[in-house]
């Protein structure tokens, strides 16, 4: 009666390693898709926020030694030239790496105070725009920008989406700052 007992233990927990085995290799594959995802995710925002703190920096000169009064004044021609050559420079879509492709702008915007907008051919401010679910306004000079990246999905992820590479958008905005 003990060797019986003995076995059924054993077969028990065969049984129950054959049952989890897989769920938890599951569970492994979805959480090194979500970590692919997430480190992505804050690489591409880093290379975006460095692009338009750059294209936010590139003020008119003229308009800040204004003697009537000095202004922050984005340029958008070099605002464009700046974030097009920081962005290109920080973001690397190598084959193994987390990206899996080159990335597209969904949108660049650079915003002016109402006067100046004018004179350089820029938005005015209160400026707003959608992103996803969220509505953002820019209430003084700056840059604005979002792209789109794709990301190739672990064997879990392609599975579930149905897809082998899905799309992450990555969004920012930045003002130009002036110390004295």
């Amino acid at each position: 009666m003990t060797l019986k007992r003995v076995l059924s233990r054993r077969g028990s927990a065969a049984l129950l390693f054959v049952f989890f085995f897989p769920i938890f290799l599951c569970a492994l594959s979805m959480a090194w898709d979500l970590g692919r995802l997430y480190a992505t995710k804050v690489a591409c925002r880093h290379a975006l926020n460095l692009a338009v703190r750059a294209a936010a920096a590139e003020i008119d000169p003229d308009a800040l030694a204004d003697p009537s009064g000095p202004r922050l004044v984005v340029v958008p021609g070099r605002a464009r030239a700046s974030f097009d050559a920081i962005l290109r420079a920080n973001y690397t879509p190598l084959r193994g790496h987390l990206v899996d492709g080159d990335y597209r702008e969904v949108f660049f915007y650079v915003v002016n105070y109402p006067d100046d907008a004018k004179r350089v051919g820029s938005l005015s401010t209160p400026f707003s725009y959608s992103t996803g679910d969220r509505t953002v306004t820019v209430a003084q000079p700056g840059v604005a920008a979002e792209i789109a990246v794709p990301v190739e999905l672990g064997p879990f992820g392609k599975l579930a989406a149905g897809q082998n590479v899905v799309e992450m958008k990555v969004h920012t905005a930045a003002a130009p700052e002036l110390r004295r």
